[in-house]
């Protein structure tokens, strides 16, 4: 029966147009995934929407939250468990969803920590050729402090690093690094007199940091994976085990290694912490004696050129200090952009060394004119433009 008020061609478009919006308004949905025959909780298993860039992952309860249409579909895919794809229609009226884990021994994905540290070690010896002769290193760096959602302090700064060996699994050693320009801002409207340091030191040079076998007692608590992509890319990823109760002395990272198939390289590591991994590290049984820091975030990516050369850092915190209070959040930001030099540089007299606890936001502003324009250049939007 037709609208009054509607010709019929037109509610002929009425009709089409809000069955348009029941697919396109997707109902948000929460599920819980959970293991077929002893139907526990999965944590991390990841969820694609296919056909469309949505990609979620459950908590360290195997829950996730979702907003599907009546035509889309999911794969919920865990690297110790079958892959399965499944229609919105089919699991709408559900609450939990299970999955068949695959038999450890039959899987090749899941890896030995001896293995995963095997093939990362090759990407870095083919990455780094030069690992035991001196390596430069000039760094544009931007760090910026936000508290409340208020930029507090932030700073721009040229440095240049000169490496020898790979001293630990963690760093380079440094044997130099100098500070040649910086540019700080400090927000004059910001009364409060406590600023935290930064938690990036400024003479920190990560050219090799990875979490893959750090300790053998942290080896225990994870899994590593491996797995290849499109014939050109080999990952190994980290993970906690899902037996892992949070400890007071760390607390474990989830992330992943990606090495170019080709010609054995690394392209990138990523690192980073779960919510519920956040939540737990918060919780007073699990915090270590005098802790200050309560974190609510943290990420960590690491970019390689085609050489397999570091050619850029992104590194992310934000927590509360002293109390655990999201509503009194601060934020880290740290940007590093690392160009390799041919040849030994050369410091001025009285040139200024870095601390290793040096922190650029409570440094002094010390710069030439050249400056502004080479920040501008790798970062081109400022974070201010206020000295």
């Amino acid at each position: 029966m037709n609208h009054p008020s509607l010709k019929r061609s037109e509610f002929v478009i009425f009709l089409v147009v809000i069955h348009a919006f029941t697919n396109i308004y997707a109902q948000f949905s929460k599920y819980q995934i959970i293991d077929s025959k002893s139907k526990e909780c999965i944590p991390f298993a990841y969820i694609k929407v296919i056909g469309k860039n949505i990609i979620e992952k459950t908590d360290q309860d195997g829950h996730f939250s979702i907003a599907l249409s009546n035509n889309d579909s999911i794969q919920i895919s865990h690297l110790a468990y079958k892959t399965i794809k499944i229609a919105y229609n089919k699991i709408k009226n559900k609450k939990v969803i299970e999955l068949e884990e695959l038999p450890i021994e039959l899987n090749p994905i899941i890896i030995s920590p001896e293995n995963a540290k095997l093939i990362v070690d090759r990407a870095v010896d083919s990455s780094f050729s030069s690992l035991y002769t001196p390596m430069f290193y000039k760094c544009y760096r931007r760090d910026w402090l936000i508290y409340c959602d208020t930029l507090v302090a932030s700073a721009e700064a040229e440095i240049t690093f000169v490496l020898k060996f790979l001293s630990s699994p963690s760093h380079g050693g440094i044997i130099k690094n100098n500070l040649e320009n910086i540019k700080v801002y400090r927000n004059p409207l910001f009364k409060q007199k406590l600023i935290p340091g930064f938690s990036l030191p400024a003479s920190f040079a990560p050219i090799n940091m990875f979490l893959v076998s750090a300790s053998k007692e942290t080896e225990k608590l994870l899994y590593f994976t491996y797995q290849e992509e499109k014939d050109s890319i080999h990952i190994v990823s980290f993970n906690p085990r899902l037996d892992y109760k949070p400890r007071k002395r760390y607390l474990l990272k989830s992330g992943r290694v990606i090495i170019n198939k080709a010609n054995g390289k690394i392209l990138r590591v990523e690192a980073f912490l779960d919510p519920e991994m956040m939540i737990n590290s918060r919780l007073a049984e699990n915090r270590p004696k005098n802790a200050q820091r309560y974190y609510y975030q943290y990420s960590y990516f690491q970019f390689f050129d085609k050489n397999g050369i570091l050619s850029r850092l992104d590194w992310n915190y934000k927590f509360s200090f002293p109390e655990n209070n999201p509503e009194k959040q601060w934020e880290n930001h740290s940007e590093l952009i690392f160009i390799k030099l041919d040849k030994e540089p050369i410091f001025e007299v009285g040139a200024q060394t870095l601390k290793e606890d040096s922190t650029l936001v409570q440094m002094n502003s010390k710069y030439n004119s050249d400056f502004e324009k080479k920040i501008s250049m790798y970062f081109p939007n400022n974070l201010n433009t206020t000295n």
